[in-house]
């Protein structure tokens, strides 16, 4: 059997192009040429860019070349042997998408807390699970309904009338293999509650309409007492909110007297729920927030919500900021 790193696979966006004794690949950063030592290199490496199949390099004929590539991040090594499907796509990002195993290691020690795993928090706790973060804490009282099945993808008619957090922490653990998926069958009904099962987590994501009009005062004022940050989203007809991310405690001081103000002016916030969501739309925030989430967690760049709430027209696409809290 080969060792690992004797066999190698070529990034999923380079294409392979040869011009002389020369090979070009074109990547997402640009094209870079590299000498070809043989016909036969340019012609494996061509068969690798059209069909994903393992390259094996014998280092001791060809290591100046291999290194050539590595140094240009245009090859990253084969998943071993044995390997399920799953598993190797989440080797596959890992090794080529996040080259940078500080990022990698930062994403797998992360723990986050989805409050809220119907049609948008299942889809971000999936998507951040696919993306290595290793621990979750799932809150929700709800059980999977018949109507939960047009945007609650997670969920199936075989699950009607369990708990949705138990479905979606069983999930985790058999198809995206984390180790850490905590469910938690409990209605939210004050911030000290939710801070104590945030205790040691590194972002809540309030995906939850319920308690109305109060539940994201809870989350917000849980991330303070646990010293955590906290990132909101929710879906309506036309429209879906994006953000904040709070994480200073003088944005969530202005987040929570804009909530207040609001409870001031309407009594209390109506959620409107003449017609259900659909899984199109749910899908669409449950990406951006798992976006954004797995940026903060990365630490790999600004965040578009940071301290502010972004509302996405779902006809026109448009983004536009709706309100700043910094």
């Amino acid at each position: 059997m080969l060792k690992k790193e004797n066999r190698w696979v070529l990034r999923g966006d380079v294409v392979v192009l040869s011009e002389g004794n020369q090979l070009k690949f074109v990547a997402e950063n640009g094209i870079k040429s590299i000498k070809a030592h043989n016909s036969n290199i340019t012609k494996l490496l061509h068969l690798l860019s059209t069909t994903g199949v393992a390259l094996e390099f014998d280092k001791s004929l060809e290591g100046n070349f291999l290194q050539e590539l590595m140094n240009a991040n245009l090859i990253h090594t084969a998943p071993p042997y044995g390997l399920t499907p799953l598993q190797n796509i989440q080797w596959s990002w890992n090794e080529a998408v996040a080259p940078n195993q500080e990022m990698s290691q930062q994403l797998k020690k992360s723990s986050i807390v989805v409050v809220g795993c119907g049609g948008t928090g299942s889809l971000v706790a999936q998507s951040l699970a696919g993306s290595g973060v290793g621990s979750f804490v799932l809150i929700d009282f709800d059980k999977v309904q018949m109507n939960n099945l047009n945007r609650q993808f997670v969920f199936s008619a075989q699950d009607i009338g369990q708990y949705k957090a138990n479905i979606l922490a069983k999930q985790l653990r058999e198809n995206q293999k984390v180790v850490n998926a905590k469910p938690v069958i409990s209605e939210i009904t004050s911030s000290t509650q939710l801070a104590k099962l945030a205790a040691g987590a590194d972002l809540i994501i309030c995906c939850a309409d319920e308690p109305k009009g109060a539940i994201q005062s809870y989350v917000a004022n849980a991330a303070v007492k646990a010293g955590t940050s906290a990132l909101f989203g929710a879906v309506g007809i036309n429209n879906g909110i994006l953000g904040p991310l709070l994480k200073d405690i003088s944005s969530f001081q202005n987040y929570l007297r804009w909530i207040g103000e609001i409870h001031r002016v309407c009594g209390q916030i109506i959620i409107p729920a003449r017609f259900p969501s659909n899984g199109i739309t749910n899908s669409i925030i449950a990406n951006l927030i798992a976006w954004e989430a797995f940026q903060y967690l990365a630490k790999i760049g600004p965040s578009k919500v940071d301290a502010c709430i972004l509302n996405l027209n779902f006809k026109s696409f448009e983004l536009t900021k709706k309100q700043v809290f910094k």
